[in-house]
């Protein structure tokens, strides 16, 4: 077993794809006075948006898994890795696959009573059965499906933005924050500069932060926030959670 640190469930990436999308693609009323006309258009902007989700956050699981970072969360609080048969989807437009529903995000919250190459829809993981259904993820039923904090944030980012901060930006920011009386700790700065470079080693992060120190006065590592400090730098994360020009 292994203990995922800093992991976001799979539903509640889910629900920050959509939100992310709603944003960058924002409903258009139509010029209408037929209130059906227009409630049946904002459905149909609603379920563009899920089947656009969906078709995210569907290759981003099967990555993930890929890359260790999909777990199962046990009823213990701890982790196993998850099971590509987890991941395994006929229709990417739709939050329903073979074992999972993006939309609650556990173990078996899918079911399906057909091999994988003729499931064609819900039609037909409503026929399996309780027993089958017990048999094939045995303990595993209801677990959550976890992944990790960062990759999810990294994706978000490019989500939003159309791309990753630069280094140049996060340094911006970081000079920024500090300017108005926050406090851009260590561990702000790594948290962002492994949103935009996910892959980074230590040695890089370190070489970045020396860079950052050079050019900006940064407080000691390991020194106390004043408590002006803590709420200059909340104040200045609710207005500018990430770096973006």
């Amino acid at each position: 077993m292994t203990g995922a640190t800093g992991w976001v469930h799979v539903q509640q990436f889910m629900e920050s794809v959509i939100e992310a999308l709603r944003d960058t693609r924002p409903f258009e009323e139509p010029e209408t006075d037929n209130i059906f006309a227009a409630c049946a258009a904002r459905e149909a902007h609603e379920h563009a948006l899920s089947a656009s989700a969906c078709e995210r956050v569907w290759p981003f699981l099967v990555q993930q898994h890929a890359q260790g970072r999909a777990w199962v969360l046990l009823g213990s609080g701890a982790t196993v890795p998850a099971w590509p048969s987890l991941f395994t989807v006929c229709q990417p437009a739709q939050p329903v696959g073979m074992a999972l529903d993006l939309t609650i995000g556990t173990v078996g919250s899918a079911r399906w009573a057909v091999e994988p190459e003729d499931f064609s829809g819900p039609e037909d993981w409503l026929d399996e059965s309780e027993v089958q259904h017990a048999a094939r993820h045995g303990p595993f039923i209801g677990c959550p499906i976890v992944l990790d904090r960062q990759a999810c944030k990294t994706d978000l980012y490019e989500l939003r933005h159309g791309r990753r901060a630069t280094g140049d930006e996060i340094k911006f920011w970081v000079r920024e924050m500090r300017e108005q009386g926050g406090r851009p700790t260590r561990d702000l700065v790594s948290e962002e500069y492994r949103r935009s470079y996910p892959g980074a080693s230590d040695e890089s992060f370190e070489a970045f932060w020396r860079s950052i120190a050079e050019e900006i006065q940064l407080p000691r590592s390991g020194g106390r926030s004043s408590k002006a400090e803590k709420q200059m730098t909340a104040e200045f994360l609710a207005r500018k959670p990430h770096p973006e020009t």
